[in-house]
């Protein structure tokens, strides 16, 4: 797998773009297996080899930081996170201003870790551009589109004391997602849970 390829490439002195991808690749594993410690090393070892190799500027750089932001989120490194997603974000809007599914996600992402940090004031902006830009691409009801909006009621509730669009948001969001995934779907019970 992409562990032999990483030996095999070290061994080599090779230290390019396939290398990087190989680590990207491993830490995507390693966070899917809960090894999140060893995710963060290879995924900081992506971000290294493939600014090396194509610059910091690079347009791919922002799926190489959004990852290596998702594993310090799952250690607790929270602040350091944060600015994985603030910069992949910048990189992404450079190439789409109006932006993109990914584009989504990495507000999403910078949403989550901004609520683990105890700053619902700042994720409700970027929640709430992820819902935008979901909404234009899915339209309101799909599933991506809900899962977003649990988490936008979560920061509401948080920034305004449980404010009633936060729970009409958390609501439709547990539904739509019962509705569309299932009830057993860890997103919908999740979603179910934040009401609770």
């Amino acid at each position: 797998g992409f562990r032999e390829m990483i030996e095999r490439s070290v061994a080599a002195g090779d230290h390019g773009v396939a290398t990087a991808v190989a680590h990207h690749q491993l830490a995507k594993c390693l966070i899917q297996q809960e090894s999140y410690e060893e995710a963060v090393g290879h995924a900081a070892k992506a971000v290294q080899l493939h600014a090396a190799n194509l610059g910091d500027d690079h347009p791919d750089q922002d799926l190489m930081l959004n990852l290596l932001g998702i594993a310090e989120v799952w250690v607790g490194q929270h602040e350091a996170a944060r600015g994985r997603f603030v910069r992949a974000i910048e990189l992404r809007d450079r190439r789409l201003p109006a932006g993109d599914d990914r584009t989504a996600y990495f507000e999403f992402e910078l949403g989550q870790a901004l609520l683990k940090l105890d700053r619902p004031e700042d994720a409700v902006a970027h929640l709430e551009r992820s819902v935008a830009l979901r909404t234009r691409i899915f339209g309101d009801k799909h599933w991506r589109t809900a899962h977003v909006e649990g988490f936008l009621g979560e920061a509401l509730a948080a920034a305004e004391d449980g404010s009633e669009r936060a729970r009409q948001l958390m609501t439709r969001a547990a539904e739509r997602l019962s509705e569309t995934l299932g009830a057993e779907d860890k997103r919908a019970i999740e979603a179910q849970q934040r009401l609770d």
